[in-house]
């Protein structure tokens, strides 16, 4: 699934090649992004009854994960 990890990877990559304000912007929006996301995302996981609904629980798990490690790719780059 991946695919917030894959932007964050390609937005740092071309923040770095290119160093220019609009990639940088680029890099914070999707961070900006990802980290009001994961809160709304861990709300909606807690009120899924987990016995009932296990398949949700784990593709939440897997977006969450996701956006996480978005958030972590631009903090190792040093993006705010």
């Amino acid at each position: 699934m991946n695919k917030e990890l894959k932007t964050a990877k390609e937005n740092v990559e071309g923040h770095k090649e290119y160093n220019e304000i609009r990639s940088l912007l680029s890099c914070r929006e999707h961070k900006h992004t990802c980290e009001r996301d994961v809160p709304k995302l861990k709300k909606i996981k807690e009120s899924i009854v987990y016995v009932e609904n296990e398949l949700a629980h784990h593709l939440l798990d897997e977006i969450i994960e996701d956006k996480e490690q978005a958030i972590k790719k631009y903090e190792d780059a040093g993006i705010k």
